[in-house]
């Protein structure tokens, strides 16, 4: 599966690159930006490959419902117009804007950012001018937000978007979609006998131009050309994952006649399934900074352009590398899921599978700090807590790491974070989803399960130890000591 999803996604790239332009990438539709499960559900029916008719079916359903989504859009637009009253309207200059997200530990944390650590406070102790621009992940509590984020950025400006656009904006948007579908169909339709599998993507991706995730991508470009043209700041800095929006973005900012740069900083760990990462380093065609958390990530994207100027400026994390003492009473079996609802749902059942089968053992669940619990993972949950050997975790990471005899993790730092115990690393995924393993780009030393049966048969099984060094050396190759200096 991830062979056919990486081959969709060097079809999109060719479609933008040859037939369309990066405008067409305010539709996150033309980008996989990682091959997780949740993100690859929507080309599902593509890598299944039906009927031409059977998509223009489906888009015309998917147009449908998304337009009349679009109509509650506007409407929010209006019931919340006020938000906007609360956005700073001083024309101060900057020379730094950084591009992050209010969502989850990011708003509560009272001191650093969840993505940047500290860069922003040193930046403004070398005399710069900094402003920290959030992206709303919240539909409500605008205000509460607002205010926590001014309290946590005292000595920096903070701006913090409306979720919604402002009502004439509403109407540009929809015009934007209404061509950009329109000079999808044409080509489509040009397609249609010469070259079938891309006439059933240019068809399959008209309906998401009206769809939430296009909304919020020409929101922030909107957001952030209005803060070029009213600060005019010397540098964006933002985060480097893959999505259709960094890039997006990056090109409407280099069409303006400002002088300004765009950085991008990997603050968390890349995989070989970062597909859209891979895109957006080849696509560059100017020289670009890019900063990375540790030396294994600039040998690695090197490889895929030229013009990518790779520094490596190191994490926040790097703070804490230091070896853990386990805790040899009570160990227990964590399970550290990444924060999407498929896969803290996975865990949840692997852990009560477990527990069907008299696992005689601690199992601990840690849930992601930006997860946003549905009913269906809170039902799981309180199911969870009826189980006497079963726990779910308040304490800090390096905590659980001491008290862990086995690590269970997906795609996320705590893969590369738990080299720091002495735990035995399993990445729990599906056999062909071994791209998404964090630790992937060294050797190969997490185990890897994916179903019940193996897990069992691991915990069960004796397992060579790694050197305690060793594994040290490894996670400074991932997370390195921050070099702020590479800002300036």
């Amino acid at each position: 599966m991830q062979n056919k999803h990486r081959k969709l996604s060097d079809e999109l790239n060719n479609i933008i690159n040859n037939f369309l332009s990066t405008e067409f990438l305010v539709n996150p539709f033309f980008r996989i930006s990682k091959a997780t499960p949740e993100q690859t559900k929507i080309y599902n029916s593509l890598i299944r490959d039906h009927s031409f008719m059977f998509y223009l079916l489906k888009s015309m359903v998917l147009l449908v419902i998304n337009i009349v989504k679009f109509f509650t859009y506007f409407l929010m637009s209006l019931a919340l117009l006020y938000q906007y009253y609360f956005v700073p309207r001083s024309p101060m200059k900057f020379d730094y804007i950084f591009i992050t997200h209010a969502i989850g530990a990011n708003i509560v944390e009272k001191q650093g950012d969840q993505f940047f650590g500290f860069i922003p406070q040193f930046l403004t102790s070398q005399k710069q001018q900094v402003a920290m621009f959030y992206i709303n992940h919240d539909k409500f509590g605008y205000r509460k937000n607002y205010r926590r984020l001014k309290i946590k950025n005292l000595q920096n400006s903070t701006f913090l978007s409306p979720k919604f656009m402002l009502p004439h904006e509403n109407i540009l948007f929809i015009y934007q979609a209404a061509v950009l579908s329109l000079k999808c169909l044409r080509l489509s339709l040009r397609f249609i006998r010469n070259n079938p599998d891309k006439s059933k993507i240019l068809i399959a991706a008209i309906p998401h131009f009206f769809g939430r995730g296009t909304y919020t991508n020409y929101l922030l470009k909107l957001r952030c050309l209005a803060m070029l043209k009213r600060h005019k700041p010397r540098f964006f800095i933002f985060t480097l994952e893959g999505h259709s929006y960094e890039q997006y973005i990056f090109d409407s900012i280099n069409k303006t006649k400002y002088d300004c740069s765009s950085v991008f900083y990997q603050h968390s760990p890349i995989v070989p399934g970062h597909l859209g990462l891979i895109h957006f380093l080849q696509n560059l065609k100017t020289e670009t900074s890019i900063l990375v958390s540790g030396p294994i990530y600039k040998q690695y994207l090197e490889r895929f352009s030229v013009n990518a100027i790779i520094h490596v400026l190191g994490s926040q994390k790097f703070e804490k590398s230091k070896l853990l003492a386990s805790n040899d009473r009570d160990r227990c079996l964590l399970f550290v899921p990444e924060g999407t609802e498929q896969a803290t749902l996975e865990f949840i059942y692997l852990i009560r599978d477990l527990v069907k089968n008299r696992i005689p053992r601690k199992l601990t669940l840690r849930l992601h700090p930006n997860l946003k619990k549905n009913w269906k993972i809170r039902l799981n949950i309180s199911i969870l807590n009826h189980y006497k050997n079963v726990y779910i975790s308040n304490y800090s990471l390096h905590s659980d790491l001491m008290r862990s005899d086995f690590v269970f993790f997906r795609s996320s730092a705590v893969g590369v974070e738990a080299l720091l115990s002495d735990a035995t690393l399993v990445f729990f995924a599906n056999a062909n989803d071994s791209e998404l393993n964090p630790l992937s780009l060294t050797d190969n030393i997490a185990l890897q399960a994916s179903n019940t049966f193996e897990v069992l048969d691991l915990i069960n099984s004796k397992h060579n130890s790694i050197d305690s060094q060793e594994r040290l050396g490894k996670f400074n190759e991932f997370f390195s000591k921050m070099n702020y200096t590479k800002m300036l």
